[in-house]
């Protein structure tokens, strides 16, 4: 059970990291654009 939680915690970690660069890309690009 432990390794299951261990790696879906990794797995959430991982996912959180891409969104949040992902979201903080398309912010940046969105204030270059509407400038």
């Amino acid at each position: 059970m432990v390794p299951l939680t261990s790696e879906l915690k990794r797995t959430a970690g991982v996912f959180a990291e891409t969104a949040w660069a992902g979201a903080a890309y398309y912010l940046m690009l969105y204030m270059l654009a509407s400038h």
